[in-house]
């Protein structure tokens, strides 16, 4: 009987010696008769027990089908870190486990198409819920893993499992053991299927999807509600994800600076996050490499990705990199940023303006409020105070701030999204500065236009330096973090503190045209001019006089 696929006849060497054999055969004959009796005997048995031989096994090289030195499965060191923590978590030792990796590395090959069909043949008995970003892909995944099951090489590994007769829909499958497969869109229901361990493959499609917060919240629902609610408490669970932003399943699950963050979940999840470039110590150290080597150089060259990340830089940071936010910034460039590093180096002469970014609630996922002061120079550059309001607050509140703050910093004028300020607080403010005799001009600028649209007077003054942050402030960090992401699509997921410099940019431009018969807009004196600096100098009289009936003098 000749092998399928070679013209070797293994039934030629039956019962001859190792004499007659070296007689009749050359020694390549030979060696092939060996290679195919390891292939057939031994190596079914170590891919039993071995993932990674496993993934090498049950994908044989058309051209050498009984050598188990080849193999169409290329191993490769993140392979061998996949297959470790995957290892892991069949002996219990984690529990749960997220992995981003970029696109065509072996994401799915390995975490889906062999993970499955080999922890089915070590537990045929289990029930595992598959769950990615459509009913369609689901399907293609269970059809996978149904011809892996069915394979010769998968049954001279696991020859004790098989699939039941007549269980042949592509979206759920039962062992002979009573296991039960199932493999379901975020759109699908898991009804009556336990799991026993659930795995979770990309429920963002693409970056069109990801920026789409309805579908990043049907994807949270989905995993919250659905998946979630069929474990048990030893159930395991793997997310694999391509990092399409920084509000996916991932972020929300362990990211401690997204809205949906839970210390105690993100505690028990191990991650992983392996970059096509290496840029952390740690991943490069456990792949035997170091920082700006490349995952997979004869796939993917340095050169190639360097390419692709001119290209589309803040696509690359999220694909390649699994970091949805850029090092260099999106619609905000890192090179815009110009800092101050001590309160001394806000000047002291300055006419003063108020911004704010307001959302009236105290929810622990509630948008913040964000309320700026800014000191205009007679240089015509901006300066951000480093006293920022920016926390989640309730309407008095923000009331309480818009009047201390104004008063305190002898603003010449304030901006406010008009929607924003009459829906939330615009009756109660206007009240309260009236019994606290506060006197201060409050412009409500039309809501019109996107995002993006509306910042691009403070883009500009940014992009010429001619606005500068606090980096000594508690808060910058975070403001820098919000800024660099920033898209300006209407999409991003924290935009408040973006949305607060807009204002100043906005409300000074409208300052600089023409009267347009808007009364409430204030025309102030030019930087620099004499009339600048008789406003000026009374601005500090008065604040000299604030600061004497504060002291009680």
């Amino acid at each position: 009987m000749t092998a399928v696929g070679t013209t070797f006849d293994p039934d030629v060497f039956a019962g001859l010696t190792p004499q007659q054999m070296r007689d009749k055969f050359t020694d390549d004959q030979i060696q092939e008769a060996i290679n195919y009796s390891c292939y057939m005997d031994e190596s079914p048995v170590v891919a039993r027990d071995d993932f990674m031989e496993f993934c090498r096994y049950t994908s044989p090289d058309p051209d050498h089908p009984f050598d188990a030195a080849y193999s169409l499965y290329d191993v490769q060191p993140h392979h061998r870190l996949i297959a470790e923590a995957i290892d892991r978590v069949m002996k219990g030792e984690i529990q749960y486990l997220a992995i981003s990796m970029p696109p065509q590395v072996g994401k799915s090959e390995t975490c889906v198409r062999k993970f499955l069909p080999f922890h089915i043949g070590k537990y045929p008995w289990k029930h595992l819920i598959v769950g990615t970003y459509s009913s369609t892909f689901a399907e293609e995944h269970g059809d996978d893993v149904r011809t892996m099951i069915n394979s010769e090489p998968y049954q001279r590994v696991f020859p004790h499992v098989a699939l039941r007769q007549g269980s042949k829909a592509k979206d759920h499958m039962v062992t002979t053991r009573g296991g039960k497969v199932s493999f379901i869109g975020r759109e699908g229901a898991g009804s009556g299927r336990p799991a026993d361990g659930l795995l979770v493959d990309d429920l963002l499609k693409d970056d069109k999807e990801a920026a789409s917060k309805t579908i990043r919240d049907a994807s949270w629902n989905w995993y919250t509600r659905v998946a979630e609610n069929r474990c048990h408490s030893m159930s395991w669970r793997i997310v694999i994800a391509t990092r399409w932003s920084d509000d996916d399943l991932i972020a929300r699950l362990t990211d401690p600076k997204n809205p949906y963050y839970d210390e105690s979940v993100a505690k028990e999840w191990t991650v992983i996050n392996i970059p096509n470039i290496m840029d952390n110590a740690d991943i490069a150290k456990a792949l035997g490499k170091k920082v700006g080597d490349v995952l997979w150089p004869e796939r993917f060259s340095l050169e190639l990705l360097k390419r692709r990340q001119r290209m589309e830089p803040a696509g690359f940071s999220a694909m390649h990199q699994g970091r949805p936010t850029p090092p260099d910034g999106s619609f905000y460039k890192q090179s815009m940023l110009t800092l101050y590093q001590h309160p001394s180096q806000y000047p002291k002469k300055v006419i003063q303006y108020m911004t704010g970014d307001l959302a009236v609630s105290k929810e622990s996922r509630a948008d913040k409020t964000c309320i700026g002061i800014w000191g205009l120079d007679e240089n015509d550059e901006l300066w951000l105070h480093w006293d920022l309001h920016w926390q989640r607050s309730a309407s008095d509140e923000i009331v309480d701030q818009i009047i201390k703050m104004g008063s305190s910093y002898l603003i010449m004028d304030s901006w406010f999204e008009k929607g924003q300020l009459d829906k939330a607080i615009g009756p109660f403010l206007d009240k309260a500065m009236q019994e606290d005799e506060a006197y201060f001009s409050i412009t409500r600028l039309p809501v019109s236009g996107n995002k993006g649209l509306k910042s691009k007077s403070i883009q500009g003054r940014m992009a010429q330096r001619k606005v500068h942050f606090p980096d000594f402030a508690p808060w910058w960090e975070n403001a820098k973090e919000q800024m660099l992401k920033f898209t300006g699509s209407g999409d991003d997921k924290s935009d408040d503190f973006c949305d607060m410099i807009a204002l100043i940019g906005q409300g000074l431009g409208g300052q600089t045209k023409p009267n347009s018969g808007h009364s409430n807009i204030v025309q102030f004196p030019k930087a620099g001019s004499f009339g600048w600096t008789k406003w000026a100098a009374n601005r500090e009289r008065k604040a000299a006089q604030n600061a004497r009936l504060m002291r009680g003098v």
